[in-house]
Formats: C-alpha cells, structure tokens, sequence
C-alpha cells in the first residue's frame, strides 16, 4: 500500500502544473543558446537530465547512457539572453565498455581485437534568435573530437568541426513544433551524414509529450551470429534505415 501511495503521489506531481507551458519561444531551451534558471530540472525518458546550477550555467547527462557504462556530461554557459541569445557549449561522452571482435573463443585472445572505449568531445558556441512571439531559430558550431573506436590507439584521434540547426515553432502555447538538423566534417576530408528530427511537442501539466521522427541512416545488423570486424571496413549483415520513430516524455520543475 505504501509503494502504491507513493506512485499516485509522484503521478500526480508529474501530471499536475500550469496550464500554460511555452509562454514565449525563449523558454525553449532544446538546441538553442537558452538555459535553465537556478534550480530548475528537465528530466525525461529519452531526454537528457538537465539542471540549472547556477543562473547562466545547465549542465546536461544521460542517465540512460550511465547505466550503460557511458558517462557523459554536458554543459551550457549563457552569455547574452535576450531576442538575441548567445551561449557556450561543451560536452563529453566516451564507453567504457570494451568490444571484442573476432574469434574470441581461441585461448590466446589477441589484445588488437579490442575496441579501446570509445567517445568524443566537443566544444563551441551556439546563437538564437527570436521571430515575432512564435519562432525561435538556433544555430550551432564548434570543435569536435573523436577518439577510441574501432582503433587499438587509445591516443588516435580525428578533429574536425560539427554543427547544428535548429527551429522551434510556438503556437497555442500548449504545441511545439521542433526541428534539428546535425552533421560533422572532420580533418581527414570525411563528412559525415547529417541526420534530423522532427518533432511535434504537447503540453499535458508539468508533462510534455513529443512524437516525431529521425531521418538519416541508421544500420541496423539483421545477423548476430555472423558478426564482422568494422575496423577491416566490411559491411556485414545490416540494414541501413532512413527514418526511426521518435517518442518521449519529459517533465520540467
């Protein structure tokens, strides 16, 4: 009975809240160069946690991802919050976890079969700009660093420069049209593929509810049990998809 009590309680609070949940496209802080005042918490499903520590500082992280072995932590430094909104950006996020590929029944397993933890870091800056009392478009650049992954090297590395579009669309004051287009190019001339979202937002209480897609290519292996090593640039059994449903929720204190 406690355990039941507890659960209508914490449903309740999350459901509960103002009627009203986007007074202005400034309160949008998803992409964009705004930040969350001291205190306040963004928490989803799929959406990262976020935290206002201080009035212009929001650090962001995946408790999804740490429960996977993948820390990753995010932070957003606010330096103009106005029509007009500039911010810093900076971030982190590499596996800990240690891939094996290959015949990994022999007795003297070969320590190059390893994948040595991959992740990545980038940092950069990020500026929005407010159109009328409905619009809100955001854009994002800056430095871009991979490391790890399907290399023996802990200390390879590939730079490069990644970037970010975003347009959020207000209406109702209760929906939320959001758009995202992301890529990279890095210093050996190799682009990568952008990929997308598109998003439509509800407001229900403190809870909002969003359903869209993702475009882009998304491999997919259809054979486990005849797994190839991607570091010898073999494709193996995949499927690459280029549109992945997108559904989350998430509450906002």
């Amino acid at each position: 009975m406690r355990q039941l009590a507890v659960g209508i309680v914490v449903i309740s609070i999350l459901w509960s809240g103002p009627v009203r949940a986007w007074d202005h496209p400034r309160e949008i802080i998803h992409g964009s160069a705004r930040v969350l005042e001291k205190g306040e918490t963004i928490v989803g499903i799929l959406s990262p946690l976020a935290y206002g520590l201080v009035e212009r500082i929001t650090i962001f992280t995946h408790p999804a991802l740490l429960l996977l072995l993948t820390p990753n932590l995010w932070a957003r430094f606010s330096l103009l919050d106005d029509d007009s909104a500039i911010a810093l950006e900076t971030g982190y996020q590499q596996s800990l976890l240690v891939l094996e590929y290959g015949d990994t029944t022999a007795d003297d397993t070969d320590s190059s079969s390893a994948n040595p933890m991959p992740g990545f870091f980038q940092a950069g800056v990020i500026f929005s700009q407010i159109l009328g009392r409905h619009v809100q478009l955001s854009a994002a650049t800056g430095y871009l660093v991979r490391f790890g992954g399907f290399t023996t090297d802990l200390n390879e590395h590939t730079s490069g420069l990644y970037y970010r579009l975003n347009g959020h669309l207000l209406f109702g004051e209760v929906n939320l049209i959001m758009a995202e287009v992301r890529g990279s190019w890095f210093s050996n001339a190799s682009i990568s593929f952008p990929t997308g979202t598109l998003i439509y937002a509800r407001q229900l209480g403190r809870t909002r509810l969003g359903i869209g897609a993702a475009f882009g290519e998304f491999p997919i292996s259809t054979n486990f049990n005849n797994a190839t090593d991607p570091r010898q640039g073999q494709s193996g059994d995949t499927v690459a998809l280029p549109v992945f449903p997108w559904v989350d929720l998430w509450w906002r204190f």
